[in-house]
């Protein structure tokens, strides 16, 4: 079993810079955050404020989509 990445100690920007380069399939397509945020946690630690910052990020994608 792999080490997890822990990004905790990062500033904002995290996302872009770490997260959805290497997820992003599961990300544009994904059906629900609870899968995303799982497939996520399998590789990386975050803090809560990241977290919060990703779930912004579903939140904008799903309104474009709905729009």
């Amino acid at each position: 079993m792999r080490d997890k990445i822990n990004l905790t100690k990062l500033g904002d920007g995290v996302f872009y810079k770490y997260i959805y380069p290497v997820y992003p399939k599961e990300f544009l397509f994904g059906i629900d955050y609870e899968t995303y945020a799982t497939i996520v946690s399998e590789e990386f630690i975050l803090n809560e404020r990241q977290w919060d910052d990703i779930l912004i990020e579903w939140e904008i994608k799903e309104a474009i989509l709905r729009a």
